[in-house]
């Protein structure tokens, strides 16, 4: 039983949990993983592939130390729903139903940000404030 996974700039892992390429999380690494409580990332990753932590129902903590991610693929905390808060730094691109189905309450959208998906925060039914800046160039229908 998986409960808290720490990585410190690993480049593989197996794939019981999941892989790391290139400091990347792949497509669906860590997807359905029920009793996955906590990530705490300390290396660099750039993207967040589609499904990395979809499912994941226990999941209430992600930490990216580094800062370094720049893009969330398509569902990639959808269905997350212990996590109710989350820091997004750094970030470019959210993708579509990217937190679909979370209890995040507030969200605070940095200024680097430039592409919000469809549905990027679909069902997220406890949502009170979504600060976004001036920065974003694009808002997709249905965000919400």
């Amino acid at each position: 039983m998986i409960k808290r996974v720490i990585i410190n700039n690993l480049k593989k892992i197996n794939d019981t949990l999941g892989r790391i390429t290139d400091g990347d999380l792949n497509e669906g690494c860590f997807e359905n993983c029920t009793r996955l409580k906590r990530i705490i990332y300390e290396g660099e990753a750039r993207r967040v592939e589609d499904k990395a932590f979809s499912g994941c129902v226990s999941l209430d903590e992600v930490k990216f130390v580094a800062g370094t991610v720049k893009k969330y693929g398509d569902r990639v905390f959808q269905n997350c729903t212990a996590l109710d808060i989350y820091q997004l730094d750094n970030i470019n691109e959210i993708g579509e139903y990217c937190f679909a189905g979370c209890i995040i309450e507030h969200l605070e959208i940095p200024d680097t940000l430039q592409y919000v998906g469809k549905g990027a925060f679909a069902d997220c039914l406890y949502i009170k404030t979504v600060t976004i800046p001036g920065s974003v160039e694009k808002l997709s229908e249905n965000m919400a």
